[in-house]
């Protein structure tokens, strides 16, 4: 009974430090009269075509399936609620006459995404504890709870920590199923509902399916023709639950098709520079992605982790392999690799890690126990530290902001300032129009006054027109310059040639940094918070 209200007592002060960590800087890069929509570009979409549906007026479908559908309805729900409530003044406010009401909507969104971070949590010490036990459990959670980049993406209203938190439920009722002592249809439906909402949020998380086949099929050999059935049973469950979160897929059959044609063929090819010439996805996700994301020390300790597993082989790690190895494979086969797309592995990795501290502590010496917790600790330490490095800027004024302002305090020098590729939510808002959803959507928008401002004639590193124009400022982010150096890009060495020779450094912002050194290359949608910005002034 003791150590029952002791682990409770634990997993609720991991739960306390798991929502504070995201919901800490929460409000970083709303929409203001600075820029009128987020810093994110991702969240403008969900936002976006959320708000294009109406309950009250018909309006049930988004018309958008290039992501599930799922969380837009959820952020719908919870807009509608605020709204009914007075907690946001309208589903519908002008980003440009009230950027302020504008922000509420997207940060009603942005809770909604760190509650269903938290979750996570619960749910992975929920698996933890069916799979193997309680220790197990809180050390699961434990990590997860300071995990760099879901507390960092549980603060973004997009689909990926919600599709992650669909899919984790999913598992933690295969895992009931699994370790039940006789076959029971409660958790298989639940588990098959689950994953069809995952799907219904990420559609490559219909993959959430499997550990609960994995588990029919690990319990099938004493029980095959309840196994066969409940194969049968937790397809249609996954299927109704996938149309109920995503209805457009039958209502809307051909376009739902198109986009997610679209979708597939983003991912088969390497739009842009930011993929190019990185090698082997398989590798590129551990090297880049998740070393970012969880860290070298917690990374470092995950793979061990799996080496322990492979040892043990209990038929825990086969329902986390029956996940983890998929869904592995196709994110490595791709040739778009965000960081966001290991997000789902991310708590097997922490389960994985939590087991292998919990049983190498128990089964090992006092004198090595007390080296496995010291190690424990100490990557958990660092972990944390790297997680407040990651977050920290989001609780500061973002570089860009910072940057524009800068240039403001600037102006008897001048008005004009270049941009070395197309304006968007990378760099420093000259137009508040510059984060607007579409790439190049400023130059519509922005009054003609303020266009003229802007020097940039849709190509590239253009050192001609540099020279042409000799403008006072000329803006680079780090989303410019981090591939175009990795490249060698020709035409950027003689832009940066051209810089050095007619303008000196102003001001630097952002970047994140260990021991005082810029860290790149650093993935690409874990740096939307804090780019370096890089301001030079005519000499």
């Amino acid at each position: 009974m003791y150590a029952r209200h002791r682990a409770r007592f634990a997993l609720a002060a991991i739960l306390l430090l798991s929502l504070a960590l995201r919901l800490w800087g929460i409000g970083w890069g709303l929409p203001s009269s600075t820029h009128y929509f987020s810093y994110h570009p991702d969240e403008t979409v969900v936002l976006g075509y959320s708000l294009g549906m109406n309950s009250l007026q018909g309006k049930l479908l988004p018309h958008f399936y290039n992501y599930g559908s799922l969380q837009l309805y959820l952020v719908n729900f919870a807009n509608t609620l605020a709204v009914m409530f007075g907690a946001a003044p309208s589903l519908a406010p002008d980003p440009v006459a009230h950027p302020e009401q504008f922000a509420q909507l997207y940060l009603i969104g942005r809770i909604l995404s760190a509650l269903m971070g938290m979750g996570t949590v619960v749910a992975i010490y929920g698996v933890g504890q069916t799979l193997w036990n309680r220790r197990v459990g809180l050390a699961a959670a434990m990590l997860l709870a300071i995990a760099p980049m879901h507390a960092q993406h549980s603060h973004w209203l997009t689909v990926d920590v919600p599709g992650t938190f669909w899919a984790t439920l999913s598992l933690l009722f295969a895992a009931r199923l699994l370790k039940s002592e006789r076959f029971s249809w409660k958790p298989l439906i639940w588990s098959a509902i689950f994953a069809g909402l995952a799907a219904a949020t990420k559609y490559n998380l219909a993959l959430a399916l499997l550990p609960l086949l994995a588990s029919l099929y690990l319990r099938g050999r004493s029980e095959r023709r309840q196994a066969a059935l409940g194969a049968v049973a937790a397809i249609g469950g996954f299927a109704a639950a996938f149309v109920a979160g995503c209805p457009g897929a039958i209502l809307e059959n051909a376009k739902f098709i198109a986009d997610i044609r679209y979708e597939a063929l983003h991912v088969s090819q390497q739009p842009g520079d930011t993929f190019t010439n990185t090698g082997s996805g398989f590798i590129y996700h551990i090297v880049t992605n998740l070393s970012a994301g969880l860290g070298w020390p917690l990374l470092l300790a995950a793979l061990a982790s799996l080496v322990w597993a492979g040892r043990r082989r209990a038929q825990g790690d086969g329902l986390l392999a029956a996940f983890a190895l998929p869904y592995y494979l196709l994110i490595g086969l791709a040739a778009v690799r965000y960081a966001r797309y290991a997000l789902p592995l991310i708590p097997l990795l922490c389960l994985w890690t939590g087991r292998a501290i919990a049983e190498i502590g128990e089964s090992t010496a006092a004198s090595q126990r007390r080296l496995i917790l010291a190690s424990a600790l100490i990557t958990s330490a660092l972990t944390f530290i790297w997680t407040i490095i990651l977050l920290l800027p989001m609780s500061q004024t973002d570089p860009r902001d910072r940057a524009i302002a800068w240039t403001q305090s600037q102006s008897a020098l001048g008005a004009q300032a270049m941009f070395p590729t197309m304006p968007w939510f990378q760099t420093a808002p000259l137009s508040p129009y510059f984060t607007a959803p579409r790439p190049g959507a400023w130059k519509q928008l922005t009054p003609p006054q303020e266009v003229n401002r802007i020097i940039y004639q849709d190509k590239d590193w253009d050192v001609t027109l540099l020279q042409q124009q000799r403008p006072t400022f000329v803006i680079l982010s780090q989303y410019d310059t981090q591939d175009a150096v990795r490249l060698n890009n020709a035409d950027a060495a003689q832009y940066f040639g051209a810089l050095r020779a007619d303008y000196r450094v102003g001001a630097q912002f952002g970047g994140y940094r260990l021991f005082g050194e810029q860290i790149t290359p650093f993935p690409h949608d874990m740096l939307y918070a804090n780019p370096a910005i890089t301001i030079y002034i005519k000499k």
